[in-house]
């Protein structure tokens, strides 16, 4: 269970107009960004604490997961899948074809 006040916010509303909406939104990402590092600091913390790994151990994992799209570009990039039933193009995050309809397994938990 996550800590009250360390929960995903909503999105700002949209009742703004121009700049305000950016700088809404923006807020809102910033905030976002802040709780995930925070968490992951935690949660590195409690591994590091209670396994044999090492932070040189995070790096190379980091790197690992960086390359495994060809790129060393700090980010992780997903493909993506083809339905099994039509063979189209799906993203990822989807649970159901978009084109043919046919539900999709869940696929692995932390697909970004």
């Amino acid at each position: 269970m996550i800590p009250t006040g360390y929960h995903n916010p909503r999105p700002p509303p949209d009742n703004h107009s121009g700049h305000e909406t950016l700088a809404s939104g923006l807020e809102f990402l910033s905030r976002r960004v802040d709780r995930l590092s925070l968490a992951c600091q935690a949660l590195w913390e409690l591994v590091r604490d209670n396994t044999a790994l090492s932070d040189a151990d995070v790096v190379a994992k980091v790197e690992e997961v960086d390359l495994r799209d060809g790129h060393r570009d700090g980010r992780c990039a997903t493909t993506p899948r083809l339905c099994p039933s039509c063979e189209r193009p799906l993203n990822r995050r989807q649970e159901r074809c978009l084109y043919c309809g046919h539900q999709l397994d869940a696929g692995a938990p932390f697909l970004v």
